[in-house]
């Protein structure tokens, strides 16, 4: 017997406000199976059996034998049998989910207000023999339900803007709003089965951990279906618009507590265990996605060593593609990174103790390597030039917002040409406002030749 509105147990306690939460009680709030707990006198701890409908004393008043007062069911002290179970041996309640007295759809609301405001008792009162389709039932439903009314909401909304786009009425305009719900339903189709998948293994970790921790009171099957139950607040992002962007997101942290009080209640484990065991699908999730992204990070960061002999890497010597490159690595990053700074950053491209020349001009700031160039105008738009060791090809990357950009590859220089580099550069780096035009041959001769030294010796 637990407390209607925080679920402490009444077990043993005279009836009067719940120690927990100060909501009265008393034992004719309770259903008890019959004869299965003891109603104690409140005066001389007398016992008497229910026998009555729900469990209850019949008649409910009456003079104790005990010590001649009268009393009242609703002042008794209830108290399991002796050697009997709190919980098991007198909780003849039955999630309404079972219930064959009412149709599907009451049955499925009520679920889902317990779900949500009262999961321990859903999860003890689940059936023993329940199997793990009914869960699954129940989480089809709720998630049948997200589905449909996203996809209604967006796909008018898109076919709404797509009739707009063609001026509305009939023709291809009217069509709009059709196709488009043909296409988020097929789109939706893939994630609902992705949903089914993901709560069996869900479910399947949830026991796994269960089981290390000591025994349950049922199988894999009971904690699968305990799961699906759980999901029941989940249903708040079916609500359109605010379910996607707000109520999904509250729903979705909600069905995780209401899981694991479920679990709780339906395998007979503490709160502990039951918080550990859902937890850990989810960290085991959160893990993954933190490897994912270190994994990307490296990869922009990190990148292939030299070869020997060959005075510095290529522009594309690290991560996937253009991104691991220095104009996206050091977009955004204020002021430029120094010598030592950007080894620091890209030890596989820079080197904090080569001889470095300083470029400085009009609108824009850098320096150059052998075989590296890094310049920034002003605006941030940042630029990456990298030159063969025999300095007869020029590789330039660029990117001016740290996510788009491209690249310009001159290959080769017929003769090894400071002018054609140089115009190359600022082709690229200048923007109609004469930013780079101060970026003279010379300067790029000195990169050619330190290029070469770099390769050759000094």
């Amino acid at each position: 017997m637990r407390c209607l509105k925080c679920e402490y147990p009444l077990w043993d306690l005279k009836p009067g406000p719940c120690p927990e939460c100060g909501e009265p009680f008393d034992p004719t709030s309770h259903q008890f199976r019959s004869n299965a707990v003891r109603f104690c006198c409140p005066h001389c701890d007398q016992a008497y059996y229910g026998d009555g409908e729900g469990g209850h004393l019949q008649p409910r008043s009456f003079d104790c034998v005990g010590c001649g007062t009268r009393i009242d069911e609703s002042e008794c002290v209830v108290r399991p049998l002796e050697g009997g179970s709190h919980e098991d041996a007198v909780h003849p309640g039955r999630a309404p989910w079972f219930d064959d007295s009412i149709g599907w759809f009451k049955r499925f609301l009520k679920t889902l207000g317990w779900s949500m405001t009262a999961p321990a008792r859903l999860g003890r009162e689940l059936p023993v023999t329940m199997g793990m389709g009914s869960g699954i039932a129940f989480f089809v439903s709720v998630q049948a339900i997200v589905l449909i009314t996203t996809a209604l909401t967006f796909g008018v909304i898109f076919g709404l803007m797509m009739a707009n786009l063609r001026g509305g009425g009939g023709g291809p305009a009217g069509a709009a709003i059709p196709i488009s719900l043909i296409f988020m339903a097929i789109a939706g189709v893939g994630g609902f089965l992705a949903a089914i998948v993901g709560l069996l293994i869900f479910g399947a970790i949830v026991h796994g951990v269960l089981r290390l921790g000591g025994p349950t009171r049922g199988g894999i099957d009971r904690t699968i279906a305990a799961v699906g139950f759980g999901i029941g607040p989940s249903i708040l992002a079916a609500v359109p618009l605010l379910g996607t962007y707000c109520l999904g997101t509250v729903g979705g942290l909600w069905a995780i507590v209401s899981t694991i009080l479920v679990v709780s209640g339906a395998q007979a484990v503490s709160g502990l265990r039951a918080t550990i065991a859902v937890l850990a699908p989810v960290a085991i999730l959160i893990a993954a996605y933190v490897i994912f992204l270190v994994s990307v990070i490296a990869g922009i960061g990190g990148g292939v060593a030299p070869a020997p002999g060959v005075a510095g890497p290529t522009a594309f010597a690290a991560g996937p593609g253009m991104m691991g490159d220095p104009a996206f690595v050091f977009h955004g990053v204020s002021p430029l990174p120094d010598p030592a700074t950007a080894a620091a950053m890209m030890p596989q491209v820079f080197d904090a103790n080569a001889e470095t020349i300083d470029l400085l001009g009009n609108g824009y700031a850098g320096w150059c390597q052998a075989g590296e160039l890094i310049l920034r105008r002003d605006d941030g738009y940042m630029l990456h030039a990298a030159l063969s060791p025999d300095a007869r090809s020029l590789t330039i990357v660029f990117t001016d917002d740290g996510f788009s950009g491209g690249s310009t590859s001159v290959s080769p220089f017929p003769p090894i040409d400071a002018s054609g580099v140089r115009d190359a550069i600022v082709d690229r780096l200048g923007d109609g406002n004469l930013v780079g035009e101060d970026l003279t041959v010379e300067s790029m001769q000195a990169w050619i030749d330190l290029t070469l030294r770099g390769t050759d010796g000094p």
